[in-house]
């Protein structure tokens, strides 16, 4: 007896290509996103259609200047508040003000998207975002002067970023900071704050720490940490 082989959902090769080349059109054709004022705080970016998980939204894009230019502008400039870019690579994007596109996309504890190093620094969906909704990610600044935040979270740790008093940081706004970024599943302030004080931060320091944060969650949040690499590099 013949047996017919069943079909399967998978995409041909030629597909995947075409899907994607599309998925890259359309974010660059900045059709996915309008600027609208927002409930967090000025202009925001929102979504004029559904966007799924994964989906590219809208590039980085602007003009790039080298991080040493960025610092030799005046402290007030605005360049300062919205460069962007690779501390490894040397670089920042300055965008275009007057534009359409990533720099009007307020900072949020929970954000709905990321800016992915890993898919040429577009910003992409870190879940379904629904029409009209407003589009926001984290910022993961380190400031030395606190900045309140106003994403309207549950869990908001308060602050725009790390703050960072006189290149030191604040323990308890440090772990208000690291159990918001733990409820959310958010890595980047994890590794910012990690990066930011390496080589600074014994076992002693970092289990007292992780009690403030997350108090009887500490075991589960350790071991979501090392699940997600984060501790990986961190002398724990």
């Amino acid at each position: 007896m013949a047996v017919s082989k069943g079909k399967t959902n998978k995409a041909k090769p030629w597909t995947q290509v075409r899907e994607a080349r599309h998925e890259k059109e359309l974010a660059d054709s900045k059709a996915l996103v309008r600027k609208q004022h927002s409930a967090i705080g000025g202009n925001g970016l929102f979504a004029t259609q559904a966007i799924k998980k994964g989906q590219l939204i809208c590039p980085l894009d602007g003009t790039r200047k080298t991080h040493a230019e960025v610092q030799a502008a005046p402290r007030d400039h605005w360049w300062h508040e919205y460069a962007l870019g690779s501390s490894a690579e040397g670089w920042s994007v300055i965008p275009d003000l007057d534009s359409v596109g990533w720099h009007l996309a307020n900072h949020s504890c929970n954000p709905n998207a990321i800016i992915d190093s890993k898919r040429d620094n577009y910003l992409v969906a870190r879940r379904d975002i629904a029409p009209d909704q407003e589009i926001t990610f984290d910022y993961g600044w380190e400031r030395f002067e606190p900045m309140p935040c106003h994403c309207g979270e549950e869990h908001c740790s308060g602050n725009i970023g790390l703050h960072r008093p006189e290149g030191d940081f604040d323990p308890f706004n440090a772990a208000r900071m690291m159990r918001a970024a733990y409820v959310y599943r958010n890595r980047l302030p994890f590794k910012r704050f990690f990066y930011a004080f390496k080589g600074q931060l014994d076992p002693a320091k970092l289990d007292t720490l992780f009690e403030l944060a997350f108090g009887s969650d500490k075991d589960a949040a350790v071991e979501w940490m090392f699940r997600e690499g984060i501790l990986s590099n961190v002398g724990r």
